[in-house]
């Protein structure tokens, strides 16, 4: 549960925009984040503080020497000459941390924080906070619609007062494909109960 170490997701997209921030590699980053919001609301755990710097981008590491197992007769036998290789991952990995559940452990709705406790970041909370209502899981997929947004546009976040989701379209970089507006209407629908879960924009 230690912060995991890299850049924030905005950081790097901006800094590498003219050279590996493709298409490919935002929907392949968006697919790893979507892909833990699943597993955790597979098990009924929201984030409740999904924002765009509760996701940071775990670098690859070099591939560290070959280790002997052991000395002399006692050594373990792991491949030829008995040593052992140890690999690490050898690609960029989105790791989701910032937990609002293990930072406030009251649960939504607590009547004594007086939804104080529902939510940890103003910029991403779900509009169903403003009509009384207690967050459940859905909040956390309109989290993640607002920080897509924000890293798209590298550090804007959507301005859903004077605009309607339709039209974020066009507000969008053209560097990002078609997709990304698609995967905006799934997450951004004020009513909890049309968003879609964190497991059909996984599967998107």
């Amino acid at each position: 549960l230690d912060r995991p170490e890299g850049p924030f997701v905005h950081d790097w997209l901006r800094d590498n925009l003219r050279t590996g921030a493709t298409n490919e590699t935002f929907v392949e980053f968006l697919r790893q984040i979507s892909s833990a919001l699943a597993f955790m609301h597979s098990d009924g755990v929201g984030h409740r503080n999904f924002h765009p710097e509760s996701v940071v981008i775990e670098m690859p590491e070099p591939e560290a020497d070959a280790d002997t197992v052991g000395e002399g007769p006692s050594a373990k036998t792991t491949g030829a000459g008995g040593i052992i290789k140890k690999y690490k991952y050898k690609m960029k990995r989105c790791r989701l941390g910032d937990y609002w559940f293990l930072h406030n452990p009251r649960a939504a709705g607590c009547e004594y924080s007086q939804g104080r406790a529902d939510w940890g970041h103003a910029p991403t909370t779900p509009p169903e906070t403003t009509r009384g209502h207690v967050l459940g899981l859905p909040a956390d997929v309109w989290g993640f619609g607002i920080c897509v947004y924000y890293w798209a546009t590298l550090g804007t976040y959507p301005d859903l007062i004077n605009y309607s989701v339709a039209d974020l379209k066009q507000h969008l970089p053209l560097h990002w494909g078609r997709w990304l507006h698609t995967l905006l209407l799934m997450c951004l629908q004020s009513n909890p109960a049309f968003r879609a879960s964190a497991n059909d924009v996984y599967v998107m």
